[in-house]
């Protein structure tokens, strides 16, 4: 017997935010244990059958993780993560944006940010650089 649809969808949410990690996926969701989540990629051995995934699960998935697009999440169909809504490039004022409101503005937001893997890479990269400019600096 093989993985239903919505519970592979599960697992590729869990590998695409958490790297896989259960454990650490199941502390986004309100009251769904890693054992929780763990059981529905085994078959139960009683029934011989994978276990269906609860309406808790789905609502705390799609509550906590606002990222997944609910269609794919429920159906398969469209894109796992929501296409991002950006706001018009005329309403964006990146002049008046200093580098400290910027950093505080990532600082308070990493979590949501960091999800995103671009995003991710971008953002360590830069930090990065900015310590070896530091330690560069120190060094003379």
């Amino acid at each position: 017997m093989n993985l239903p649809d919505i519970n592979k969808r599960l697992k590729e949410v869990i590998e695409y935010f958490n790297e896989g990690n259960v454990s650490d996926f199941s502390k986004k969701l309100n009251g769904v244990s890693q054992q929780k989540l763990n059981r529905l990629f085994n078959l139960d051995s009683r029934t011989k059958k994978y276990p269906a995934i609860s309406q808790d699960i789905i609502t705390e998935v799609l509550s906590n993780i606002p990222e997944v697009n609910p269609t794919w999440f429920l159906l398969g169909k469209e894109k796992m993560i929501k296409d991002l809504e950006l706001p018009e490039l005329t309403e964006i004022k990146f002049e008046n944006i200093s580098d400290d409101e910027l950093s505080l503005y990532i600082i308070k937001n990493k979590d949501r940010l960091l999800t995103n893997k671009v995003l991710k890479v971008f953002i360590e990269k830069r930090a990065t650089e900015i310590a070896i400019n530091i330690l560069k600096s120190d060094i003379k």
